[in-house]
């Protein structure tokens, strides 16, 4: 276990859970000697050596209180490393998410992330707090015990030693027996995660297209599974849970008979049955619970392995400083192939300059690789093939803190945070003056919505944007882009959810903006389109055609039939 949270874990706090270890083990080595105090009281107790009685109970007192003070001292350790453990545990996993390329991302990973983030973190903080003391105490014990009774006598110290030696190999096997078998319930209790995580948040699609939306049929099989799972897990492991509680109860049987015949043979005191007795239902106490408590350990183990193999997936790789920009805002595609999984090639070759200043319009059909184009822009991946440049550097020689302060991104599918309009605009930037950030809301005309609303700059856009409309959020959006002023701006579909007013106001934005930012819009909009200096058409991952708009008329390709089939569109009505 240790090996898996050095990749969690600083040094320092290893060098902790080392030292804290090793007073577990002197913790629970003085809690067994404190048991094996019991042999000379209860010897002197039925020897009616009450001289020497008063003697033990005396060392069997201070022992106790010195047991105590070590549990106690223990205790406050564990219960300190366990916080600070699970601070940096959580923190740590955070910190290298972020890091990690956003094609990690596109599995789903939400169910399996949240399930290490809590319930793996907590195992591993309670592991440390409760379940090593005990379990450290209850090997201890059974040790020093059958120790113990080699002095009582030799049979039964062996006998003690070999059911102990029995059992823990017994429940070893049992205890990956059963992290074996907690593999299905593991992966159903992640799949059932993600597919509560998408039931909250489909409920506008789930209401629009199911009569009830509890009976949405992938959460009550993810249900299903994850109950099956659960109940072949019990099968599996109450068996072998049963085996190991009689295996310990038979041992227990043993030496009591084994006692009991030395006795009746003569070749055992009655006062060395007694505290053979007392010894024997002690050792035998701690190993019914060492059994249970092997499988529990097996079981954190392994999500402390599932935390690990996320810390150790590779991340982007980071340039070490910031580097000068020859050109900000100028972008440079030079022979690009990129693929989202090996062999499978999105985008082909792909090569194109973009000068300071302009405006560029991507056009295409659905799929095409256009918003793929806008990613490897921001650098969520890395190109296969060929090279990308932003203000003449490799977007691989830029940190990505330099990186993304060159950058603005309106998407179609705008994300806000719970707060109220103006938290969500100055994400932007923080630092900027009142009239800075309003000045970028009016140009995105975020002012007029706000005047409809009663808490004005103060309402709150709820979880997500929930309390506004598309095209709302998207206004907000571009206000937060503007606050930004990055020296590049890039809209994918960012005027998709707009009505025609606010269209015009948006193209309004990009012609103030032409000329000293450079923009990147992917739009299906003609009148949008118009508005670009140069125009590039991708179709199956290709660029088919590049220009400014009226010379892409010309070339009867793509954009012809776009604007064509544009121009029809305009004219249909719908009648009774």
């Amino acid at each position: 276990m240790l090996n898996s949270l050095r990749s969690l874990l600083m040094p320092d706090q290893i060098r902790l859970i080392r030292s804290y270890l090793i007073l577990l083990a002197v913790s629970g080595f003085c809690e067994a000697g404190t048991t094996l105090l019991l042999i000379p009281v209860t010897q002197s107790l039925m020897t009616h050596a009450y001289d020497r009685l008063g003697s033990w109970v005396s060392v069997l007192t201070i022992a106790v209180i010195i047991t105590c003070l070590l549990r106690y001292w223990q205790t406050v350790r564990g219960m300190r490393l366990s916080v600070v453990v699970l601070r940096t545990v959580q923190s740590r996993l955070g910190q290298h998410i972020v890091r990690l390329p956003l094609g990690w991302f596109s599995g789903e990973v939400s169910g399996q992330v949240s399930r290490c983030a809590t319930y793996g973190a907590m195992g591993l903080a309670n592991a440390l707090s409760h379940l090593l003391p005990a379990l450290l105490s209850d090997i201890a014990v059974p040790l020093l015990t059958s120790g113990a009774m080699m002095l009582l006598d030799w049979r039964l110290g062996m006998v003690a030693l070999g059911g102990a030696v029995g059992v823990l190999i017994a429940n070893s096997r049992i205890s990956r027996a059963i992290v074996k078998g907690e593999a299905p319930s593991h992966e159903a209790t992640v799949t059932l995660n993600n597919r509560v995580i998408e039931f909250a948040r489909c409920q506008a699609s789930l209401r629009a297209f199911c009569l009830e939306s509890a009976t949405y049929a992938p959460l009550t099989q993810a249900l299903e599974a994850k109950n099956a799972a659960g109940q072949s897990l019990l099968k599996t492991t109450f068996p072998k849970v049963l085996i190991s509680g009689l295996s310990v109860q038979f041992v227990f049987a043993i030496l009591v008979g084994v006692g009991l015949l030395l006795t009746l043979s003569g070749g055992l005191g009655v006062p060395r049955l007694m505290a053979f007795l007392v010894l024997a239902a002690r050792f035998s106490s701690g190993l019914a619970m060492l059994g249970a408590r092997m499988g529990v350990l097996g079981m954190i183990r392994r999500e402390i392995e599932r935390i690990a193999a996320i810390m150790n997936e590779p991340t982007l790789p980071e340039a070490p400083r910031r580097k000068n920009l020859i050109a900000p805002g100028a972008i440079s595609f030079r022979s690009v192939d990129f693929g989202f999984h090996h062999g499978d090639v999105v985008l082909h070759d792909v090569t194109f300059e973009v000068t300071p200043g302009s405006v560029i319009g991507l056009i295409g059909p659905s799929g095409a690789g256009k918003s793929t184009l806008l990613k490897l822009m921001m650098r969520f991946y890395d190109p296969v093939k060929g090279q990308i440049l932003m203000g003449g550097v490799d977007l691989r020689d830029l940190p990505t803190d330099q990186l993304m302060d060159q950058i603005a991104l309106v998407s179609q599918d705008v994300v806000l945070f719970a707060g109220s309009i103006e938290d969500n605009i100055r994400i932007g930037n923080p630092d900027a003056s009142e009239e800075t950030w309003r000045h970028a809301a009016r140009l995105a005309r975020v002012d007029a919505l706000v005047a409809r609303r009663r808490h004005g700059w103060a309402t709150q856009v709820g979880e997500g944007g929930c309390q506004l409309s598309g095209g709302e959020r998207q206004r907000i959006a571009l206000a937060r882009a503007l606050l930004k002023n990055a020296p590049i701006l890039l809209l994918d579909e960012a005027s998709s959810a707009l009505d025609a007013l606010n269209v015009a106001a948006f193209q309004d934005v990009v012609k103030q903006l032409r000329g000293k930012t450079t923009i990147i819009m992917i739009t299906h909009q003609l009148e949008t389109v118009m508005h670009a200096d140069h125009l590039l058409t991708i179709e199956a991952g290709r660029i088919v055609e590049r220009g400014a708009p009226a010379d892409c008329l010309t070339s009867r390709g793509y954009f012809d039939r776009f604007c064509r089939e544009r121009r029809q569109a305009s004219g249909w009505r719908l009648t009774a």
